[in-house]
């Protein structure tokens, strides 16, 4: 059998397909390059010699008399292909917030999906690879990496078995100091299973899978300010001072600019860390503590009373001098 290229003669394989015996099925493994769309099949008999035979006396008969033994007999040629993994349809987008004002790291379990469109399974020791931002590690069962993340994914079946798709899940562990977007661009690497009683050309050549970019994002824990900002809503303005109820508000714009962050499409590198948001909490409830107390309709009256009253004091054996000081003071 020789397989060629139609349109350029390159030959991909020539050789005799590995068989039992008989007329037991030949099989082999060809490697055909990238962008080859397709492929011809040549067949010749395997034999040099003429199966032509007088003294035996069969049911293969020409119409001349000549009793003849048959050549070589092809038939139900099938021409597939080996593994073809590709990527399903795959989350790409996740979102996590930190769960405390001084957590270390922040946890998000991440799913890949894989399936095997082709008609042979994969060899095992398939391998997902991913390359993790510094800081950021990833456990998989039970184990914790960094830098670069290889797992084994054993194999995965073909297209008619129960086992062609393959679904993993690994946690993704990011530093919670700061907001971040964590980009994560994997692969998956296999090969065809190799029948052993296939003849391969070549070493079976490894296949990889891009897996669609999985983003995500980290946003800090906001709770403590949500609920400072919420508590601010149920003071009277009427009860204190304006020197010290406009610098109260002042803070409070703070703490609305940094809870509206992701509304405002702040971009991800301006957007307040943990450290400077629990440092507005601190500000906001320092100047809520500080507002200073306005006096009451009552107060007022009864100060202006005494004023009326201190003001009409008797000036009766009082020196000019005496007086004068009093009224000053009053």
């Amino acid at each position: 059998m020789t397989v060629k290229n139609p349109d350029t003669g390159e030959v991909y394989y020539s050789g005799q397909p590995n068989r039992v015996a008989g007329f037991s099925d030949g099989l082999a493994f060809i490697n055909v390059p990238k962008n080859v769309n397709k492929i011809r099949l040549e067949f010749e008999d395997a034999d040099n010699f003429t199966h032509s035979y007088q003294g035996y006396d069969d049911s293969f008969i020409s119409k001349d008399g000549t009793k003849l033994y048959p050549g070589g007999v092809l038939s139900n040629v099938r021409v597939n292909t080996g593994a073809y993994v590709v990527a399903k349809e795959n989350q790409t987008k996740y979102e996590v917030t930190s769960t405390t004002n001084n957590a270390s790291t922040t946890s998000k379990e991440i799913t890949v999906k894989v399936e095997n469109k082709g008609w042979e399974s994969t060899d095992r020791g398939v391998k997902y690879k991913v390359d993790l931002p510094q800081g950021v590690t990833a456990t998989y069962n039970g184990k914790t990496y960094s830098g670069t993340m290889e797992i084994d994914l054993g194999s995965i079946g073909d297209r008619n078995s129960t086992g062609k798709e393959k679904t993993f899940k690994y946690t993704l562990n990011i530093p919670a100091d700061a907001p971040s977007i964590t980009n994560l661009v994997g692969k998956v690497e296999y090969k065809t299973w190799q029948n052993s009683e296939a003849v391969p050309y070549g070493e079976t050549k490894t296949g990889v899978v891009p897996i669609p970019d999985q983003n995500v994002e980290l946003k800090m824990f906001k709770t403590e300010l949500e609920t400072a900002v919420a508590g601010a809503a149920n003071l009277n303005q009427n009860e204190y001072t304006p020197e010290s109820w406009k610098k109260f508000q002042d803070e409070i714009t703070r703490a609305r600019e940094i809870l509206n962050e992701e509304q405002n499409n702040v971009p991800i590198n301006q957007r307040k860390s943990q450290s400077e948001i629990n440092n507005q909490v601190s500000l906001l409830r320092a100047k809520q503590n500080s507002l200073t107390v306005a006096a009451t309709t009552t107060e007022k009256n009864n100060l202006s009373a005494k004023v009326d009253e201190l003001t009409k004091a008797s000036t009766e054996n009082k020196t000019p001098k005496s007086i004068g000081e009093y009224n000053k003071r009053v």
